[in-house]
C-alpha cells in the first residue's frame, strides 16, 4: 500500500493560458491556431489536439517543418494543445503548450516545463484532466511569472545559456531544424536543451521545475503580513508569513511550544505511483494552498517532532481562509493519547455558517489488533513440502515469522503491530500486515501511519513489499506471506500447522502397534497369506507384504480425511507409483475387535483385510 499525495493539476495550471500562446504579432486569423511542433528537430507527422473551455479541434498531420494549422471558430478558448508523434527509435511520445488566444503557438520540451511549472504535477495532467473554470481563472502575472522560472530553471539547473530563448517562448515564432534545413537561434535552444539534459528524463525536468526556487508554483509564496483568526471555541488565534517564507501560526489558549507552531513553506510530496513531484504551492478553484515540509514521520518522537501547516487563501482578495496543521511526536497506530497535536485557525475568509475543526491533542486510538485466537507460539508450522518454519503472535499484534526462505532478512520477518493493515483487513481469526524490508540492509524501510505505507522513491525501488495474512481455522493456524505481489516469488511460502507431523498424528495415536491381516489380490479372496503394517510413535507406517517386501511412509505423507472419523489415511511414497490407503474404524465379523483394512496400489493392486492390532 502505497501513500498516494495529492495532485491538484489546479488551476495554478493555467494560469498561462490567458497571455500565453496566440501571439497578437503572429499575423494569425482571429480563428486560427497556427503554430510549430518540434524538439530540436521539427515533429513531422504528429497529431496536434486542442481541448478548450468549450469543445475540440485538431490536426491530423504536421508538415515535414512541424507546422500545424487549427480553425478554433468553433471552440471556445483557452485550450490546453497535446501534439502526439513517434520519437526517432518509434516510441510514442506526447509534448503540450497553452492556448489563451488565436495566432502562434509553440509545442516544444519547454513549453512542456512552462505547463508542468504553472499546474505542479506533470504536464500531460492539463491535458488528461481538464478543467475549464480553472483555465478561465489564469491570470497574465500568472503566465509571465512561470515563463521567467522556466528560463531560470535552464540556466541555473541545466547550466543553458537562455539569450536566444524569447520571454514569450510559446508566441514566437522561429525555424526548427528539418531533415534538409537547419534551424534558427531558437531552435538551438531546444538543441541545447537534450544535451544539458543528458541522463535526465523530460520528466525528471519537469519535477526539478516545478519545485525550483523552493515554491512550485508561479504564485510564489504568500505576501509578508499578518492574519487574525478564530478557533473552534471562538479564541482569536494568529498567523504570521514572514519574508523567509516561515509561517507561524499562534493561540493563547494553546498550551503547546509555547502557544505557537512555526514551519517553513518549503514542503513537496512524492508520488509513489509514478514518481512525480507534488509541489508545496498548488491551487483549487478560487483558493491557493501553501504546504510545509511534513517532515520524516518515522523519526518523529517527543523530542524531535514532524510538524505540519497548510495555509489556503482566497485566490482573488487574497484574504486568509484557514491555516491547519499538526505536530506528530508518536508515529504508531495507537498513538499516546496526547501525543500528537491538530489545530485550524479560521481567517476572515473562512465560509460563514461552516464549523472549525477543533485543535486538540489526540485521544487515546484503539488497537486494530483483533486476532485473540492466533496469540500463542512459536507454532511450528511446516511447508507443504516439509520445509521448518514457526510463527508466533503476541497479546498487542506483533508477529515474527522464521523460515530459511526470508534470505535477505537473517530467514525471519519481524511483524511490528504498527504494520497491521486497516480495520476492514482484521478479525477475531486473522491478522494482516504490509511491511517492506531493504533488499541491502533487511531493515524495515517506509513508514507506517493508519494503515497506509509512505515510502519514498528509492526506498520502494530497493525493498521487498511483504503482504502477510496469519489466520486461525477451526482446526489449524496459517501464516500466508506474499512477497512483492507474487506467489511465485522465492521468498514467498504458506506456513500452516496442519503440516505439523507430531499434530498430524496426534488425534491417531491410539494406533500404535503392529497390525496383521490376510492377503487378497485384486478381491480374490481365500489367499489366507500373512500381510503386517507396522505404525510407529511417530506416524510412520511400515507395510511388509507376503513376499516380503517393506515399504515405510513418513506420517508427513498422511492426509486425514475427516468424513471417515478421523481415522481413514491416503499417502503416496514420492517418486514411485505407490499410494497406501489405511482405514481403521472396520471391526472383525463378531465385532469383538478393532480391524484395520489396508489398500496397496502399485504394480499390482493388494489389499490387507482383517488386520488386528496384535
Amino acid at each position: 500500500m502505497h501513500h498516494a499525495t495529492r495532485y491538484l493539476w489546479t488551476a495554478g495550471l493555467l494560469a498561462a493560458l490567458t497571455a500565453c500562446g496566440g501571439s497578437s504579432g503572429s499575423g494569425s486569423t482571429a480563428s486560427v491556431v497556427t503554430g510549430v511542433a518540434a524538439t530540436g528537430l521539427a515533429i513531422s507527422g504528429g497529431t496536434v489536439s486542442l481541448k478548450c473551455v468549450s469543445g475540440t479541434a485538431s490536426y491530423p498531420a504536421t508538415g515535414t517543418d512541424g507546422s500545424f494549422s487549427i480553425d478554433v471558430s468553433g471552440v471556445t478558448l483557452p485550450c490546453v494543445a497535446r501534439v502526439n508523434f513517434k520519437d526517432a527509435s518509434g516510441t510514442a511520445q506526447q509534448l503540450h503548450s497553452f492556448v489563451s488566444a488565436a495566432g502562434n503557438v509553440n509545442i516544444t520540451p519547454i513549453t512542456e516545463l512552462l505547463v508542468a511549472k504553472l499546474t505542479g504535477a506533470a504536464a500531460a495532467n492539463a491535458f488528461d484532466t481538464f478543467n475549464a473554470a480553472l483555465l478561465k481563472a489564469i491570470s497574465a502575472t500568472q503566465l509571465s511569472d512561470a515563463s521567467k522560472a522556466v528560463k531560470a530553471y535552464l540556466a541555473a539547473n541545466l547550466g543553458m545559456t537562455v539569450t536566444n530563448l524569447p520571454d514569450d517562448f510559446v508566441g514566437t515564432k522561429f525555424k526548427p531544424k528539418t531533415a534538409t534545413t537547419a534551424g534558427d537561434a531558437f531552435d538551438g535552444v531546444l538543441d541545447d536543451f537534450k544535451v544539458k539534459l543528458g541522463a535526465k528524463s523530460l520528466a525528471d525536468a519537469e519535477g526539478e521545475v516545478i519545485i525550483a526556487g523552493g515554491n512550485g508554483g508561479t504564485a510564489g509564496y504568500p505576501a509578508t503580513a499578518t492574519f487574525t483568526g478564530k478557533l473552534s471555541d471562538g479564541s482569536a488565534c494568529t498567523v504570521d508569513v514572514a519574508a523567509d517564507h516561515s509561517v507561524s501560526v499562534s493561540a493563547a489558549s494553546w498550551a503547546y511550544t509555547g502557544g505557537s507552531i512555526k514551519t517553513m513553506l518549503d514542503g513537496f510530496y512524492f508520488d509513489n505511483a509514478n514518481g512525480e513531484i507534488a509541489p508545496a504551492v498548488f491551487y483549487s478553484g478560487t483558493r491557493r494552498f501553501f504546504e510545509s515540509n511534513a517532515g520524516n514521520y518515522q523519526a518523529a518522537t517527543a523530542a524531535a517532532p514532524a510538524y505540519n501547516t497548510g495555509l489556503s487563501f482566497d485566490a482573488t482578495s487574497g484574504k486568509l481562509i484557514m491555516a491547519s496543521g499538526s505536530v506528530i511526536t508518536d508515529t504508531s497506530f495507537t498513538p499516546a493519547a496526547g501525543a500528537n497535536f491538530n489545530f485550524v485557525c479560521a481567517g476572515e475568509a473562512y465560509p460563514a455558517g461552516t464549523p472549525v475543526g477543533v485543535s486538540e491533542f489526540n485521544k487515546a486510538t484503539p488497537s486494530r489488533f483483533k486476532a485473540s485466537t492466533l496469540v500463542g507460539g512459536p507454532f511450528t508450522a511446516p511447508t507443504a513440502n516439509n520445509q521448518a518454519c514457526t510463527f508466533s503472535v503476541d497479546a498487542t499484534g506483533n508477529a515474527s515469522i522464521s523460515w530459511a526462505g526470508f534470505t535477505t532478512t537473517g530467514g525471519k520477518l519481524d511483524l511490528p503491530n504498527t504494520w497491521l493493515t486497516g480495520a476492514a483487513d482484521q478479525s477475531t481469526t486473522q491478522a494482516k500486515y504490509d511491511i517492506y524490508y531493504s533488499k541491502t540492509t533487511g531493515a524495515i524501510v517506509g513508514t507506517s501511519m493508519g494503515g497506509s505505507v509512505i515510502l519514498t522513491p528509492d526506498e520502494s525501488a530497493g525493498s521487498d513489499w511483504f503482504s502477510v495474512t496469519i489466520s486461525q481455522s477451526t482446526t489449524n493456524k496459517q501464516a500466508v506471506v506474499l512477497a512483492n505481489g507474487l506467489a511465485s516469488n522465492p521468498k514467498s511460502v504458506t506456513c500452516n500447522t496442519a503440516n505439523d507431523p507430531a499434530g498430524k498424528w496426534a488425534q491417531v495415536a491410539s494406533y500404535i502397534g503392529t497390525w496383521k491381516g490376510t492377503k487378497d489380490n485384486n478381491f480374490h479372496l481365500g489367499t489366507n497369506a500373512t500381510c503386517q503394517l507396522v505404525v510407529d510413535a511417530h506416524g510412520a507406517m511400515t507395510y511388509t507384504d507376503t513376499a516380503g517386501a517393506a515399504t515405510t511412509i513418513n506420517s508427513t505423507a498422511w492426509t486425514v480425511t475427516p468424513p471417515n472419523s478421523g481415522a481413514y489415511f491416503d499417502f503416496a511414497k514420492t517418486g514411485t507409483a505407490i499410494t497406501f490407503s489405511m482405514d481403521f474404524t472396520g471391526t472383525t465379523v463378531s465385532g469383538a475387535k478393532p480391524q484395520a483394512y489396508f489398500w496397496k496400489s502399485g504394480a499390482s493392486t493388494e489389499y490387507c483385510n482383517n488386520m488386528i492390532k496384535q
